[in-house]
């Protein structure tokens, strides 16, 4: 698959978590743009146009879902895919993510040998729609 023209924004604190998302992924083709805090990803986001985000949600300024809606008031967003990628677990928690607004839920740790044909292909299911 043609992961060339696909930017990624990662907003993950973790560094190492954040670097290791981001090594998968541009390992595949994929350029992405990394941050640590989601008011710096949204001042980005404002003016730049990825494929896709990914949001950890337990970030150190705000909470996920509030990013999450923050960045969907962009109209861009309305129809990009953002996908909760967390340590949080169980079907309530995927159930309450998917409710508030997000397209996907992704449980970390992720499996570096198909986290980049997820992401190829929800963000190939999106422009579908």
């Amino acid at each position: 698959m043609d992961f060339q023209k696909l930017l990624v924004c990662v907003i993950e604190d973790n560094k190492p978590v954040n670097k290791l998302i981001s090594t998968v992924l541009s390992k595949s083709g994929f350029e992405c743009v990394q941050f640590f805090t989601g008011r710096e990803a949204l001042e980005w986001l404002k003016d730049n146009k990825p494929s896709a985000v990914l949001i950890d949600i337990l970030l150190p300024d705000i909470h996920g879902t509030q990013l999450l809606e923050l960045i969907r008031a962009i109209p861009y967003y309305v129809k990009i895919p953002i996908i909760a990628v967390t340590g949080l677990s169980g079907n309530l928690t995927k159930e309450s993510l998917l409710n508030a607004g997000f397209d996907y839920f992704i449980s970390k740790p992720i499996n570096i040998y198909t986290f980049p044909g997820e992401i190829v292909k929800i963000v190939k299911s999106e422009k579908k729609q």
